[in-house]
């Protein structure tokens, strides 16, 4: 499905590493592994959303705070 005439779109891809939701909470997690909460992925969905970035990957480990609104 294509956007309608005379318009364009974009598409941002964000790749979260583990997000905590029912399907993983943080305390089911192996040892090592750190998920990031919902609210910490929907900051970097704003960032693509605002920037129009192509691709962010959203580095593993703790939840880095500036890093969800740093170009």
């Amino acid at each position: 499905m294509g956007c309608p005439r005379g318009r364009s779109g974009k598409l941002s891809l964000v790749l979260p590493f583990v997000t905590d939701t029912e399907f993983y909470k943080r305390g089911d997690l192996p040892t090592g592994m750190e998920a990031h909460s919902p609210e910490y992925v929907g900051r970097v969905i704003l960032r693509a959303l605002r920037t129009g970035e192509e691709r962010i990957e959203i580095p593993r480990g703790p939840e880095q705070p500036n890093f969800p609104t740093s170009v």
